[in-house]
């Protein structure tokens, strides 16, 4: 899931406007399957894992609104879109023919793009909230990489017990 997760979010990087949601929607609920499916199917599998699974589970939980990339990311904005197709506030700008582009955001943060040389720019980002001013695609990286530490951390878990 994470390798789909991480290749959606190449095709983002790299896709027109008109096929930019869809690439998003992919990502958010790619990375929300991840804890579904290692609670509903890895968990269930061995019970090692499964006691792992459920102890760091109640670590997060015990930690809310912590991590903030779980609970105000991953969480929220797969709510959001799979129960009222909502998305989180985002600010999306773009250039053609130049080499950075900028825009504002709800707390007056400004966000850049920028590149080597002029071309087309694309710049997607959260406009209101716990990511204010960060790039959609730079926060779920973030997120991948968390569930990549999480990962391991269930791992450790089920070869102590």
């Amino acid at each position: 899931m994470l390798r789909d997760c991480e290749a959606a979010l190449g095709e983002l990087a790299h896709c027109g406007q008109s096929e930019w949601r869809l690439r998003w929607i992919t990502i958010v609920v790619l990375l929300r399957v991840v804890g579904h499916v290692l609670n509903k199917v890895d968990g269930p599998s061995n019970c090692r894992m499964g006691l792992a699974v459920e102890k760091r589970w109640q670590q997060i939980s015990s930690t809310k609104p912590e991590p903030s990339i779980f609970w105000n990311f991953i969480e929220d904005e797969r709510n959001s879109i799979l129960k009222e197709y909502r998305f989180m506030p985002t600010r999306y700008a773009s250039g053609s023919g130049v080499t950075s582009i900028s825009t504002s955001t709800a707390d007056g943060k400004v966000a850049t793009a920028t590149s080597d040389k002029p071309g087309e720019i694309e710049l997607h980002v959260f406009y209101d909230g716990p990511f204010t001013g960060r790039p959609l695609i730079e926060v779920a990286a973030e997120a991948i990489a968390w569930w990549k530490a999480y990962l391991g951390v269930v791992d450790d878990l089920a070869k102590q017990i």
